[in-house]
């Protein structure tokens, strides 16, 4: 019986924290930005939203692809939010981050989320359709 007692332990105990597949990776500007985080064993989520400006980002590095593996750490976010989650440990749960200050903006943008010591990133871009 010790066994499933210990297996139940560290199952409540284990933290999840990642974006939903079913989120978009290209929006317009005049769309608002909405994404899924499935969360589980989580009391508080920090959103940190960086704007990437891709025309200096590629000027200072060689490489020719934007996105999530650009390095965060040092970098100021442009947006921070704090999220509230009052489900209890064992339950995973969606968690809708809604990113009303990115209405009417264009560019790329990285959303890192932190919660016990975990993270996950999202990376997407707000660009006009182009004509056909």
């Amino acid at each position: 019986m010790l066994p499933e007692r210990e297996s139940l332990a560290k199952l409540s105990e284990k933290t999840i924290l990642e974006f939903g597949r079913d989120n978009r990776s290209t929006y317009l500007p005049t769309d608002n930005v909405m994404l899924n985080l499935k969360v589980k064993n989580v009391k508080r989520i920090l959103v940190r939203v960086f704007e990437v400006k891709t025309f200096e980002y590629l000027q200072e590095h060689d490489h020719s692809v934007v996105g999530l593996d650009l390095n965060l750490d040092g970098l100021t976010p442009n947006w921070e939010h704090q999220i509230s989650v009052s489900e209890p440990p064992l339950v995973l749960t969606d968690v809708k981050i809604e990113l009303q200050e990115l209405a009417n903006r264009r560019g790329a943008f990285i959303v890192d989320v932190i919660s016990n010591g975990e993270n996950c990133a999202a990376y997407f871009t707000k660009v006009r359709q182009k004509k056909k």
